[in-house]
């Protein structure tokens, strides 16, 4: 895991859950690893971050639900993505 985020996720891990992501996704995108962060609001921007911890881009989210119109393509199925981290306060639906 990048330092950036495993530093993100304690700052997170420690905010109200209504506030911060509640959980991060990694997978490849033109032969790159990727992380989609989705924000807790409908209203804010679900980010996509590089490895390097530069935004990509926003797929979805904002105030249309739109995302910025920057990335290309939709994300990939669930099942494609790995689930990195998830706020300690979420509970896991099964």
């Amino acid at each position: 895991m990048p330092a950036w985020l495993a530093l993100q996720l304690r700052e997170w891990a420690a905010g109200r859950v209504s506030r911060v992501p509640t959980a991060v996704w990694r997978f490849e995108r033109d032969g790159q690893t990727v992380y989609y962060i989705p924000e807790p609001c409908c209203d804010r921007f679900k980010r996509l971050y590089a490895a390097s911890g530069e935004m990509v881009c926003a797929p979805s989210g904002g105030f249309l639900g739109l995302g910025d119109g920057r990335c290309p393509g939709a994300l990939p199925p669930a099942g494609q993505m790995t689930l990195v981290w998830r706020h300690p306060m979420v509970q896991v639906r099964k």
